[in-house]
């Protein structure tokens, strides 16, 4: 055996507990195949030595929130193992930690102090088998809220069924070449998150060539627009979480080629003020969309959806709408509707779109509202009657008073326009009379006219 696992063993046997049950709650399954073991907030400054339980075959353990600085390698075992370290004051990690456990699963190393440099090939690897390094199990590996800026680019070379990858909260502010490679190496890649980075940009060479990934988290960056390098991705994604980006607009071409998403939430845009015509025309799968808490949205096109989306769920709370216009949906093919918290303004639309509306969606009493103009008071919008078609809403009076103003300020401009022209015509038929007239005078034979005066004749 190599002589790096043999020392790694010995390590781990000094590092026994004895009955690992004494300090923490376990508990086995009926069928006894299952054991979860509960060391949350112990006290302990290393991992076990041994696992309880000898004819288990799968490990589930947690021990979020002890004070453990340098992970030292897992015990040995062949049971499928799913460990919880987050919060544990991680600063270190011992090269070949899952060696001994390589049938393990899921790995959550978030919350903790590791810097980019702890983040290697290494400490990765699997057991030693006459000339290389067998690979490990892992699927799920959470690096979330650490200290990492970047990834060696063979980083996940031991990790071939790698399918979930949480890199969230940490340093990444560029995708550079390293990660950009690291990234792509993931072959079964399904879901990506890279959220809370201060990422003004995707790279596309990270993603382009996952034909897996179904799920990219990419909130809580600094983005401007949505990238348009996600079509690279196109035909496999299926969730996109853009939420909490200084996103400015949607228009037309902002999701063009991401004809297979399902859910895509766009919730805190900070700029956002309008949603165009045709922006989600290109998701004819799209089935949840939530577009909450963007407090500068004021209007949505009526033609913001295709004719052939059936939306399920509608999240529309907490924006600055006047008015949700009632030819913007289908509303009787939805399940879930929430549009509480806006400024809306009573009219026929919304009460035309509160009938079409399934029943047994949610009804409550605490919203949605809308002012009523004839009273200048709030109104449960389930509660609009008729009557409300023959009111005209201040947004419908303001629209009218601007297209009456910018009528006038047309017209204006057109006769000023027209006024200009023809000064100007004038002043060119004047300057070209004025203009030729010069030219007769300087090409006349004599410039000046000679006078005799015959009482100075000499005789």
């Amino acid at each position: 055996m190599h002589r790096s696992f043999l020392m790694f063993l010995l390590v781990v046997q000094a590092l026994g507990d004895g009955d690992l049950c004494q300090t923490c709650t376990c508990t086995t399954s009926d069928d006894a195949h299952t054991l979860t073991t509960n060391c949350t907030n112990r006290g302990l400054h290393h991992v076990p030595g041994e696992w309880p339980g000898k004819n288990v075959t799968t490990i589930r353990a947690m021990f979020s929130g002890n004070d453990i600085p340098t992970l030292e390698p897992l015990a040995l075992t062949d049971a499928v193992v799913e460990i919880v370290l987050s919060n544990c004051n991680i600063q270190y990690l011992r090269p070949e930690l899952f060696a001994a456990t390589k049938n393990i699963k899921f790995a959550d190393l978030s919350h903790n102090l590791l810097l980019a440099e702890e983040i290697s090939a290494d400490k990765f690897k699997g057991p030693y088998n006459s000339t290389s390094y067998e690979p490990i199990a892992i699927e799920h590996l959470n690096l979330a809220y650490n200290k990492i800026h970047s990834l060696g680019k063979n980083v996940f070379e031991h990790m071939p069924n790698l399918k979930i990858l949480n890199l969230e909260g940490n340093d990444f502010r560029v995708i550079d070449i390293h990660t950009q490679l690291a990234i792509s190496s993931i072959r079964k890649l399904q879901s990506l998150n890279l959220a809370n980075n201060e990422l003004t940009e995707m790279i596309v060479t990270a993603i382009e060539h996952h034909e897996n990934l179904t799920e990219l988290n990419l909130s809580q960056n600094l983005l401007d627009f949505v990238p348009a390098i996600l079509p690279t991705i196109g035909k496999s994604l299926e969730i996109l979480i853009l939420d909490d980006n200084p996103i400015i607009e949607f228009v037309s071409e902002t999701f063009s080629g991401l004809p297979n998403v399902i859910e895509l939430s766009v919730n805190n845009l900070t700029k956002l003020k309008y949603v165009n015509a045709n922006t989600f025309a290109s998701m004819p799968k799209l089935k949840k969309l939530s577009l909450s808490n963007n407090v500068l949205l004021k209007e949505i096109d009526r033609e913001a959806f295709g004719t052939n989306q059936s939306i399920e769920e509608f999240y529309l709370n907490k924006n600055d709408l006047f008015r949700i216009d009632y030819k913007l949906l289908p509303w009787s093919k939805l399940h879930v509707f929430e549009f509480n918290d806006n400024p809306l303004d009573c009219s026929c639309d919304l009460y035309n779109i509160s009938k079409a509306l399934p029943r047994d969606i949610t009804r409550v009493e605490n919203g949605p509202y809308c002012m009523d103009p004839r009273s200048e008071r709030y109104t449960f919008v389930y509660n609009l009657k008729s009557d409300i078609c023959l009111v005209k809403s201040k947004y419908q009076t303001q629209k009218e008073f601007i297209q009456y103003h910018f009528s006038m300020v047309k017209v204006a401009l057109i006769i000023l326009s027209v006024v200009v022209m023809m000064i100007a015509v004038v002043a060119a038929v004047l300057g070209f009379i004025r203009y030729r007239k010069y030219q007769r005078n300087m090409s006349y034979p004599y410039s000046q006219t000679i006078l005799y005066d015959p009482v100075h004749t000499t005789n």
